[in-house]
């Protein structure tokens, strides 16, 4: 078979479509391989070729204004590289938060019609690449486990194996179901739902609780949109969320404890309750509140600068008493109050303007019932996590921006 279709970017309108389809499905699904080096090569790589694809045709006309806003994570970042006390590792994170910026601009400049021809390719076979890259670890902790190696399917072994971090592979496996939603009238109703029980049942492996919590509003959203009878759904409801409290509580008890049950005991439902206010809410807001500490004088401004040394909010930690945060130097566990620590008062605030900017093209979108579930979910892990400190949640947030404006381009084209 002849190959060198591949890489003749100046063929014909057939050939740069496959281009297209191709570099954006290989962009996202670079955030599914293990080695960092080889997903960085593989996204940029792919980024080199659709660059390649637009200086072969005329350029497109974009809305700066509207670029510009989509991509201030990015110059928020570039900003704070003023402020860092190591500038080394400021680039380095201006390097890898780059996404943020090309990923917009470059399908800004490509043929609307050819991008969404990509998307559609993406949510349709996406979803199946990430069961079979799950499934394969799945099955690599089985054989751990049954070799006498530990218990591989527990969630922190478990991560071990796949090298993802348990909020990102649940984010991962999250902007899968969504994909899967959006593509519903493509699939039978048995292969539709056996996607969401696989999923739900990845979520329970990988425990991560926020993750758990979004997938159920998938299913939640789903049935809200898909059943007709206010009866039916308020039974379908009431059964959904009664099961989902009982895997929660067999399979997540370990989560809300921080540590490993022992065999054949389980927490009840207060204690759950208990141990989420001590371990989660009330641990996060000490580091919230550690994290704004390290703030003082011109830092409110500016902050402490992109990618600075975490000496600052490690001694705080300390002061603190958040002895696991100080060992493992945690970061904020919240994108908002990342932005405060790094980027300052400035920097929050164009964040925010950035969000809500968003946030209402998602109600000038087609399907606007999909397009504002993602973004909120996406709202909701920024408030548990610093989504965008990692390449995984950098790649999926330029990924869902994007396709949030595309849409709100497509519906604006189809109104005129």
């Amino acid at each position: 078979m002849n190959f060198r279709f591949l890489i003749d970017f100046k063929g014909n309108k057939n050939k740069q479509t496959l281009h297209i389809i191709l570099a954006s499905f290989a962009s996202l699904a670079s955030v599914l391989i293990r080695s960092e080096f080889f997903s960085a090569f593989v996204l940029f790589l792919s980024f080199a070729c659709l660059i390649l694809v637009i200086s072969s045709n005329k350029p497109l006309e974009t809305n700066k204004a509207q670029l510009i806003w989509l991509t201030i994570p990015f110059f928020i970042v570039l900003l704070g590289i003023i402020s860092t006390d190591r500038y080394y590792k400021g680039l380095e994170f201006l390097w890898r938060s780059s996404p943020l910026l090309l990923m917009p601009f470059i399908y800004f400049k490509l043929p609307l019609t050819k991008v969404l021809k990509a998307y559609n390719f993406i949510f349709k076979y996406f979803p199946i690449l990430t069961a079979i890259v799950f499934l394969a670890y799945v099955v690599t902790g089985v054989i751990f486990t049954t070799k006498g190696f530990g218990n591989y399917l527990y969630y922190s072994n478990f991560s071990e194996i796949s090298d993802i971090h348990t909020t990102y592979f649940g984010l991962i496996l999250n902007i899968s179901l969504w994909f899967v939603m959006k593509k519903k009238s493509s699939y039978s109703k048995v292969i539709y739902y056996s996607f969401f029980l696989c999923f739900f049942i990845f979520q329970l492996i990988v425990a991560s609780k926020v993750s758990v919590l979004v997938c159920v509003v998938f299913i939640l959203f789903d049935i809200a949109i898909s059943l007709k009878n206010n009866l039916s759904k308020a039974l379908v409801l009431v059964l959904l969320l009664s099961a989902s409290a009982f895997f929660v509580k067999q399979f997540l008890g370990d989560r809300f404890l921080n540590q490993k049950l022992e065999e054949g005991k389980s927490l009840s439902i207060k204690q759950i309750y208990t141990n989420f206010l001590e371990n989660d809410v009330n641990a996060r807001v000490a580091l919230w509140k550690s994290n704004i500490e390290t703030l003082n004088g011109s830092k409110w401004v500016y902050g402490n600068g992109t990618n600075t040394s975490n000496e600052l909010r490690r001694k705080v930690y300390k002061m603190n008493n958040l002895n696991k945060a100080f060992e493992e130097t945690y970061n904020a566990h919240n994108q908002f109050v990342e932005a405060l620590y790094s980027y300052g008062v400035i920097g929050l605030t164009l964040f925010i303007l950035h969000c809500f900017m968003v946030f209402r093209l998602t109600l000038y979108t087609k399907d606007i019932k999909y397009n504002l579930i993602i973004y909120s979910s996406v709202l909701l892990y920024f408030l548990t996590e610093s989504i965008l400190q990692r390449t995984i949640g950098i790649v999926i947030y330029a990924f869902i921006i994007t396709y949030i404006y595309i849409q709100h381009k497509f519906l604006g084209r189809e109104t005129k």
